[in-house]
């Protein structure tokens, strides 16, 4: 247990280390104790500790249109089509009904393919006549049958076709009105899918009625695609097209094709209809607020704004128009801008779970904690199944060292993630690892490794098995604490085996290679520690750690001369490595060479740190071959200070 006893010793040599420049893209190298050069194996966070978290703008936020937007829409088209009704109306002759103005009774409709007589020709008319008032009173239920009787008695009958067919259209109106505006309270039920088969005659009746495809296509946009699918989508775009296909005037209707196109992903086409209907009316909000998304996604963040802004302006009561203006202000890092947007949006809907999430993510992102922790917090209670808000406020409690909360959270979130098939492969395992990370920082070492096991399980690769490594080398270090000699020599062997997967699996890993050179030396195989610690070496060649480490493991196998070279390596890598010209004097020191050792002494002096002068004062005392009875005495003490293991026993002696 040479090994685990050295770290106690080289605790003595504390200082601050902040590890820049690793060979790893993206990922964090952090020590059991915060200090590489104690000895401490090395967890590898896949990203960077403190890599930015992501918004959920375009992931979860809903960009349909409301129940009340769809009714206000529909209220437009409707206004429309009478106008262009009008327009295009001619007045029909006045021409004299033959027979009765009321239906006959005694009239028999003619068979099918049997052309109609006189009376049945009368009655049809007569029929049409009475659907006509029912019509011109708003009592369209009343108007149905009858047109359907006229043309029973004359299938011919184009004026009780067309009639029957804007009847239709006005009963398919009313049930998607009351299925928009349904209330929850109400005894009928009414669903915009009732309205399709209403729009579904009238268009058999009349393949020119716009109104009804216009109708058509609100329903099917109002029906949800199953993941996936754009199936209702696409029914709704293929109808609304065909609106205005017969009625070019229904240019109300741009701005529901410009809203599913962008639904759909298709941002070019999206922006040409919302343009158009931007052109055609540049007072809606709903429309100002649809093209302000398409910019923000086309990263035309002037642009975005701008559409964002007017639709704030023309209606300044919709808390999505302020979300995603927020949305635009952080991108731009307006961070003052984006923070009053988000919170305006907060003050309109309280219950803005997207809203709140992204502020919480802002305020992280720039370092406020505390703020991020507030919004986290209301996330979770408005929606507490939300797996990134108990992640998210999991990783602001990393962030600020306070691990026990870390790990309440983590626990929660990382079950969640567990059954989401939001998250890949790669995104639960890193979640294991963070958890995994935090529960070792609370000396929950079997607990880390069982997280840690479970990251390597969905993923294995270098990093995961690097980090299994390190719980179990620290699992040894809190087994030795508590005089468990079996269960030190235990965990050293599989944390043995787990960093030669990772490094076999990667031979140029750095922090694979740190861990397993420290495990052998736990393990008191020395001449595998130089080996693993020479390969560290040629990968990160100019890493003064790497170096220092190196040159320990061969003062371990009693190789003070090749000690010494690497100590020196170390300290021309890193002038102000106080502790490297500590080690470096003691190995010049057991090779015989006082003049040397005593000239590294004299540069040690020259630093002007309190460290520096106690690492001067030991190499002082070891040149003067005294026993270190009150430097080991100070190592002690060092140890209960800042050792996470408290309970590690106390070494007997120094080891120079």
């Amino acid at each position: 247990m040479n090994r685990l006893r050295r770290i106690l010793v080289s605790l003595f040599l504390v200082w601050t280390f902040v590890c820049n420049g690793l060979p790893v893209q993206a990922q964090d190298f952090i020590s059991t104790s915060d200090d590489i050069s104690n000895g401490s194996s090395v967890f590898v966070m896949r990203q960077s500790r403190t890599a930015n978290q992501s918004k959920v703008a375009f992931v979860r936020t809903k960009t349909k249109r409301t129940a009340v937007e769809r009714k206000e829409t529909r209220k437009k088209v409707k206004q429309q089509a009478v106008v262009i009704k009008k327009a295009k109306a001619k007045p029909k002759p006045v021409k004299a009904k033959p027979g009765k103005k009321t239906p006959p009774t005694n009239v028999i409709p003619p068979k099918k393919n049997e052309k109609p007589n006189v009376d049945q020709l009368d009655t049809s008319e007569a029929f049409t006549a009475g659907a006509d008032t029912y019509v011109d009173r708003n009592q369209v239920d009343k108007a149905i049958p009858l047109y359907r009787k006229a043309i029973e008695f004359n299938p011919k009958n184009t004026d009780a076709q067309e009639g029957l067919s804007a009847a239709l259209t006005a009963r398919g109106d009313d049930i998607l009105d009351k299925a928009l505006a349904q209330d929850a309270t109400a005894e009928v039920e009414y669903t915009p899918q009732s309205a399709a088969a209403s729009y579904l005659e009238a268009i058999e009746l009349d393949e020119n009625n716009a109104e009804a495809y216009a109708g058509l296509g609100e329903v099917y946009d109002s029906i949800e695609d199953s993941e996936g699918s754009t199936e209702n989508k696409d029914k709704a775009i293929s109808a609304y097209n065909k609106a205005l296909s017969i009625s070019a005037g229904l240019t109300e209707l741009f701005a529901p094709l410009g809203i599913l196109f962008f639904q759909k992903g298709e941002i070019a086409k999206a922006e040409t209809y919302l343009a158009k209907a931007v052109a055609t009316n540049v007072n809606d909000w709903e429309t100002q607020y649809f093209l302000g998304l398409v910019r923000y996604r086309q990263n035309a963040n002037p642009e975005a704004l701008a559409a964002l802004r007017k639709s704030i302006q023309l209606n300044p009561k919709v808390a999505e128009s302020h979300y995603y203006l927020g949305e635009v202000y952080d991108r731009l890092d307006k961070d003052a801008e984006a923070i009053v947007a988000y919170n305006k949006a907060i003050e309109i809907n309280p219950n803005y779970v997207e809203a709140w999430f992204d502020l919480g993510v802002a305020n992280y992102n720039r370092g406020r904690y505390d703020k991020a922790i507030l919004a986290y917090s209301q996330v979770k209670k408005l929606k507490n199944d939300y797996t990134d808000a108990w992640l998210n406020l999991a990783d602001v409690y990393r962030q600020q060292k306070e691990y026990e909360k870390a790990n309440a959270e983590y626990v929660v979130g990382a079950t969640l993630a567990s059954r989401s098939k939001d998250y890949s492969k790669e995104q639960k395992s890193d979640i294991y690892g963070k958890f995994g990370y935090c529960l070792g920082k609370t000396e929950n070492w079997e607990s880390a490794i069982l997280q840690l096991k479970k990251a390597v399980d969905l993923d294995e690769d270098e990093i995961d098995y690097t980090n299994l490594g390190w719980a179990y080398y620290n699992a040894a270090g809190k087994a030795l604490s508590e005089k468990d000699q079996n269960g030190t020599k235990k965990f050293l062997k599989q944390a043995k085996d787990a960093l030669k997967k990772a490094t076999k699996l990667n031979p140029k890993s750095v922090g694979g290679l740190l861990n397993l050179g420290l495990t052998h030396e736990g393990l008191g195989e020395f001449d595998d520690a130089v080996e693993a610690l020479k390969q560290l070496n040629t990968v990160k060649e100019n890493w003064d750690i790497a170096r220092y480490e190196l040159g320990f493991a061969y003062s371990l196998n009693k190789d003070f001369a090749n000690a010494s070279e690497q100590f020196k390596r170390a300290t021309e890598i890193n002038k102000d490595f106080v502790d490297a010209f500590y080690r470096w004097g003691v190995s010049e020191n057991a090779l015989g060479r006082k003049d040397s050792a005593n000239t590294i002494l004299k540069k040690l002096k020259t630093f002007n740190s309190p460290k520096a002068k106690n690492l001067a004062t030991s190499l002082d005392l070891v040149l003067k071959g005294a026993v270190l009875k009150e430097g080991q005495r100070q190592v002690e003490n060092k140890v209960n200070e800042i050792n996470p293991l408290k309970k590690i026993p106390k070494i007997p002696k120094l080891p120079f």
